[in-house]
């Protein structure tokens, strides 16, 4: 919890120096900007545009902001509180996010998406290989989730929609199991009983994008040493690498990255390449959504 205060923190001040650049920047525009502009008129403003020109050539930036707060004393106090409240805020959101609890997938800002953001989590319940849901657990939780509403799959009221997040494995692609009266595909209960291991207990979620089903794609990392739950799946032969539009590999890594996992997986003959191929799940899922 500690160092997720940090790193917030930090994100935080970076984002609050690169909103103080843009605004000395924009100062220094609306400087250069008055002082042309005023030059072009030869009226009794003629003394306060020289003021300005001596401040530009002479003075730099401090003399020249200072000049057009003097011509502009309350459009230059608005816009200072204006420029001040809204760098606060951004800067504040990292730090924010420390606080809140997510309690659907919905609920994620998407500069967390962009950033690609990791936090706490409690597997709820495993759906199949690649599909789980998660409950959020800030990485500030004070309450410990004492007084926290539980799903049903706890032992609560709520359904399981209303208080997790569903995740989709980033990079893979699992055996399909059976369900709503379809025939599973080889693999798929050994892959899912693989997931099961880590249901109810903590790990750490990467965030990567949103499906089209609104679902999180993310790396799962668990253990003392974050092992890559993709990784895992992927080298004990349990899934195959994800090929299909919106496939997410992770940052610093290619498709290539996972082929050489796959690869040695087929070579050994692990799990679904036992018999030297594996069958698609992609190709399947086409199959029973067109009720083949």
């Amino acid at each position: 919890p500690f160092c997720s205060l940090i790193r917030a923190i930090s994100r935080g001040l970076r984002h609050a120096c690169a909103a103080s650049m843009r605004v000395l920047a924009a100062a220094v525009v609306l400087a250069t900007t008055e002082a042309l502009v005023r030059t072009t008129h030869f009226s009794r403003g003629r003394t306060r545009t020289l003021t300005t020109m001596k401040a530009l050539r002479g003075g730099g930036i401090v003399k020249a902001t200072r000049a057009v707060i003097t011509r502009f004393p309350l459009a230059s106090v608005g816009a200072a509180l204006a420029i001040g409240l809204g760098t606060g805020l951004y800067a504040a959101a990292p730090v924010m996010d420390v606080f809140e609890r997510y309690h659907t997938a919905a609920d994620i800002p998407n500069h967390r998406f962009q950033d690609h953001d990791a936090f706490s989590v409690v597997v709820v319940k495993v759906a199949d290989g690649d599909t789980l849901r998660v409950r959020h657990v800030p990485a500030l939780d004070f309450a410990r989730g004492r007084w926290r509403p539980k799903s049903r799959a706890e032992g609560g009221k709520l359904k399981l929609s209303e208080e997790t997040l569903q995740i989709r494995l980033y990079a893979v692609d699992a055996p399909e199991t059976a369900k709503f009266g379809n025939k599973g595909m080889p693999m798929g209960d050994e892959a899912t009983a693989f997931v099961k291991r880590i249901e109810g207990k903590r790990v750490r979620v990467t965030l990567q994008s949103k499906d089209q089903y609104g679902r999180a794609v993310a790396k799962i990392s668990y253990g003392l040493f974050r092992k890559d739950l993709s990784e895992e799946l992927l080298a004990n032969g349990l899934a195959t690498v994800y090929r299909s539009a919106g496939a997410e590999y992770g940052q610093g890594r290619t498709e290539e990255y996972w082929n050489l996992i796959e690869g040695r997986a087929k070579t050994l003959r692990k799990g679904v390449w036992k018999d030297g191929k594996a069958a698609d799940p992609a190709a399947y899922k086409r199959k029973v959504k067109a009720g083949k």
